[in-house]
């Protein structure tokens, strides 16, 4: 089976309380209904239609000073902030 089978539909917050509010509102309004785990995802409890995943877009990467890759996300464009996408 496919990792991706069994998704209806995916958002883009802009922000993570927003995403936060996303699944919260999303998990307590579906809980009547059971689904399976999609592989990829993060579940939002036992059996929840809703799961969630986080990363970057574009990949990014660099050397740290062990000379070992690490793959980052951008926070903040303006700022050119960047952490690493553990």
């Amino acid at each position: 089976m496919s990792p991706t089978a069994n998704k209806f539909i995916t958002l883009y917050p802009k922000s993570e309380s927003e995403a936060k509010s996303m699944i919260c509102n999303l998990t307590n309004r579906l809980s009547e209904f059971k689904a399976p785990k999609i592989l990829s995802d993060y579940q939002c409890g036992m059996h929840s239609p809703v799961h969630y995943r986080y990363g970057a877009f574009l990949k990014k990467q660099a050397y740290d000073e062990k000379n070992k890759k690490v793959i980052y996300l951008l926070l903040d464009e303006k700022r050119k902030n960047y952490v690493e996408d553990k």
